[in-house]
């Protein structure tokens, strides 16, 4: 009999070394956006300044520009339009009489990191890199996984490859599309054909298909997860089965319904190898009946595809543990087994297939005017997962949304569209949402360098971002000025900070106790006049901002602490969110 792990015991250093799948960090990706250009704003002195910042944010909003990345400085503002609109932009203001220049045209470097604003140092890594590779940062950015630079656009290619250096990423690989088929979708010859159809239609597109696939059928037909157990149960039902054997056993309908799968494929003109779990590098820890994922190596399916395989088809539902017993994911595992293999694989998307058209309004068997969503996002499916809606497991959507994966809900029966689960930065308009919500950050210090030289400012940056990072604290909103550099932290940071800079014989100034308001939307930068809108709600108090920030997902305003709450029911009252 093998001996199963108890809690508490001394792990392998394998499992010492290894971080759980769950809760991958670090950057994951550096992407490019753009051509934008880089605008810089002057204000009138004698005039007060946020009627002036609002009256920019009304003239660009009224000729149907979108603006980006807005920064406030001494003299004025900074913002990029997209490079087309930047002439009407500098026309509109001059006429206006706001003197504008056009500084570059620079692209956006996305670097992209779960809970960016959590790990320590990245900012000075990026800034180091950068640096190093003679590629200055224009202006940056940040969200809460995401840090935008801005560089110029003929030296984005240097940038991006300096970053990826820096942070180990890799090249990108083969396109990857993870295909998941439930039960019913491979219930029948019939319909097999049909995944197979959406298989074909993947290559055809350019992917390669890794294709997840359920047991074949409900309870009473043959290979039924259900069947296989109450064969199990007859043997003698006073007679508990050992839940390690259980499990051997439930897996086998995702492993036959593999082979079977990964032959209707060969028969459809296809080159395909079928993998179980464990074979395609999923491990898990010991819960039988209800393991979870802790790592996937998927090295052996890239293998796969190195060889030539059209498609890689995989047993879902199961993984292995370090000491090779087979494991079950329980119900909606094999949704959790798609999504994860996404993950790992570095997917572009993953595609539940189902016999529906996609995650609807209520369950159709119940209410058959029920609709069908175009799209939700993360957040609200795992809601109406938990809330017992079956169309897609919860935990599968929670893997998908840490690793920021589009997930799709399709019916592999109807040439429906179907509905794609997805972080709100990634749905594009034609679906327009209202705000979300205002949320808040408190207890917040804003600290500005000032008189810097240009000559030296890129050093002196360098320098302070990795000081601070070596410290342990975490520092965001970052904006650059003519002669500034400003950035965030926590108040109990404060101290130390103070001490850092002193220790670098630098100038500076500090904002104590400011929050930071946040407006959360879809598509934020897709939708002209939101930032006029807001700005428009806190000039109406009198609500000074000592800074903002904007990402695809929200606008951020710093405040002093004493304006926050009513900033907040501000922003509420001009959303009309109570509503």
């Amino acid at each position: 009999m093998i001996a199963d792990p108890t809690p508490g015991r001394a792990v392998s250093p394998r499992t010492q070394a290894r971080l759980a799948f769950e809760k991958e960090r670090g950057v994951t990706s550096v992407t490019v956006r753009g051509a934008y250009a880089y605008l810089l704003v002057s204000l009138h002195p004698a005039r007060p300044r946020a009627a002036q910042e609002l009256d920019v944010y009304r003239i660009l909003s009224e000729s149907g520009i979108s603006v980006n990345l807005v920064k406030l400085y001494p003299e004025g503002l900074s913002l990029v339009v997209d490079e087309a609109r930047a002439a009407e932009a500098l026309e509109a203001l001059e006429t206006a009489g706001f003197p504008a220049t056009c500084s570059d045209i620079v692209s956006m470097v996305c670097v992209y990191a779960a809970g960016m604003r959590g790990l320590n140092g990245v900012m000075a890594r990026i800034a180091g890199a950068l640096l190093r590779a003679g590629t200055p940062i224009i202006q940056t950015g940040d969200g809460p996984d995401t840090v935008f630079c801005l560089v110029k656009a003929d030296q984005t290619g240097v940038a991006v490859e300096a970053l990826m250096r820096e942070f180990n990423v890799p090249a990108p690989g083969p396109r990857i599309v993870v295909q998941k088929f439930g039960g019913r979708s491979v219930g029948t010859a019939e319909a097999r054909k049909l995944a197979a159809e959406r298989v074909r239609e993947a290559i055809d597109a350019g992917y390669r298909p890794v294709v997840v696939v359920s047991a074949i059928g409900r309870m009473g037909e043959p290979y039924a997860t259900d069947t296989l157990l109450s064969h199990l149960g007859a043997v003698d039902p006073a007679t508990e089965p050992a839940a390690r054997e259980r499990d051997m056993l439930m897996a086998c309908g995702e492993i036959i319904s593999t082979v079977i799968m990964a032959q209707t494929l060969k028969a459809a003109g296809m080159s395909a190898v079928a993998l179980t779990g464990g074979q395609a590098g999923i491990l898990t820890d010991y819960r039988y009946g209800d393991a979870q994922i802790v790592d996937i190596d998927p090295r052996y399916i890239f293998q796969q595809f190195e060889q030539d395989v059209d498609v890689v088809v995989v047993a879902g539902f199961q993984g292995v543990t370090e000491q090779g017993a087979i494991t079950t994911l329980g119900r909606g595992g094999s949704d959790t087994t798609a999504s994860a293999l996404g993950a790992a694989l570095k997917a572009e998307k993953v595609e539940i297939y189902t016999h529906v058209d996609g995650v609807k309004t209520a369950d159709p068997d119940v209410a058959p005017d029920a609709r069908t969503l175009a799209m939700v996002t993360y957040e609200e499916v795992c809601n109406m997962a938990h809330q017992g809606a079956k169309v897609l497991h919860p935990r599968a959507a929670e893997i998908a949304m840490l690793h920021q994966i589009p997930l799709w809900v399709k019916s592999s029966f109807e040439r429906a569209p179907g509905t794609l689960v997805a972080p709100l930065a990634e749905v594009e308009p034609a679906i327009k949402r209202a705000v979300t919500g205002v949320a808040t950050i408190a207890k917040l210090v804003y600290f500005t360098l000032v008189k810097l030289e240009p000559a030296t400012r890129a050093e002196i940056e360098y320098q302070v971002y990795h000081a601070i990072g070596e410290a342990g604290i975490n520092f965001y909103l970052n904006s650059v000025g003519p002669v500034t550099s400003s950035f965030l932290v926590d108040q109990s940071a404060a101290p130390r900070v103070e001490q850092i800079l002193g220790e670098l014989g630098l100038e500076y100034q500090q904002e104590p106790n400011c929050e930071l308001v946040s407006v959360v939307a879809l598509n934020m930068w897709e939708e002209p006049g939101l930032l006029q809108r807001i700005a428009g709600a806190l000039f109406e108090q009198n609500i000074p901002m000592h800074q903002m920030a904007d990402s695809e997902g929200s606008v951020s305003c710093l405040v002093s602490g004493t304006d926050a709450e009513r900033a907040v029911r501000a922003l509420h009252d001009c959303f009309e969110l109570s509503k």
